[in-house]
């Protein structure tokens, strides 16, 4: 748990160098929620990998670790990761919210000079990405896949707010 929500961080070691491996996590190892669905980020690949269940099972290549993060899904607009440090976020943001009448997810990232971050927000539908307001320097933004990544510089280290404002689809 951080001040910015539940985190999970699952590394996943494969010592054989000549074969890959299909690895189990049971969620009961570290929740007592296992049956409650939670986002999948690999860290090393830099994406999403879904939602998963009571367990994860993962393939991992040979001489090879996968660094996943595990965070309980939400069914609006949420933080996954940022690439900054394997803690993916756990140890850099802090108050992270979802404001449901604004729709509007906001947050602080504690960064260190001279360093770029990517934050990674999953929008499930039927959200989508709306104005992006992020005090560092050279944002930069793209949806794929339903995750909205915002990349940007810090020049100073700090406290930097962040607020990512979203629209829904008419259904």
């Amino acid at each position: 748990s951080s001040s910015a929500g539940d985190w999970y961080l699952v590394a996943l070691f494969n010592w054989d160098e000549a074969s890959q491996a299909t690895l189990t996590v049971p969620f009961a190892l570290f929740t007592s929620n296992p049956t409650d669905f939670y986002t999948v980020f690999d860290f090393w690949d830099q994406r999403y990998c879904g939602t998963a269940s009571r367990q994860l099972t993962v393939s991992v290549g040979p001489s090879t670790v996968r660094l996943l993060g595990l965070r309980p899904y939400a069914e609006h607009p949420m933080v996954l990761a940022v690439d900054s440090r394997i803690t993916q976020g756990a140890s850099d943001l802090t108050a992270v919210e979802w404001d449901g009448n604004a729709k509007q997810l906001r947050g602080i990232l504690q960064a260190t000079e001279g360093t770029e971050y990517t934050l990674y927000i999953l929008c499930p539908s039927p959200y989508r990405p709306g104005d992006i307001e992020v005090r560092g320097e050279n944002v930069r933004t793209g949806l794929v896949d339903n995750v909205l990544r915002v990349t940007f510089h810090c020049s100073q280290t700090g406290r930097v707010s962040w607020r990512a404002t979203f629209d829904t689809e008419l259904k």
